[in-house]
């Protein structure tokens, strides 16, 4: 177990960890990656986006980590998993704050 660990790494936390830093941000642009395999869905993050400004999305296909490619395999080194899907949904949240 990690002694170091993110709010931003746990599922109950995320979006009040993000959500703070979107809301305490001092910039007039305000970019944030998310992928479609997030904590946090998209409508969920453009409506916490969009109330510093208008938001524009970027949706971008990117390949899946290593481990998505190589399949699963358990302590013995036997495959024990399908592969799954090998990209998925990078998506850029381009916001222009007000004021």
């Amino acid at each position: 177990m990690s002694t170091r660990s993110s709010a931003f790494n746990l599922k109950r936390s995320a979006r009040e960890a993000l959500a703070r830093v979107v809301e305490a941000v001092q910039t007039r642009l305000l970019i944030v990656s998310f992928n479609d395999e997030g904590f946090l869905d998209r409508p969920t993050i453009e409506a916490m986006l969009a109330r510093r400004g208008p938001v524009r999305v970027i949706s971008v296909e990117a390949r899946r980590y290593v481990g998505a490619r190589i399949g699963i395999y358990n302590p013995q080194g036997e495959k024990v998993g399908a592969v799954g899907k090998l990209t998925n949904r990078e998506l850029l949240y381009v916001v222009r704050c007000d004021g």
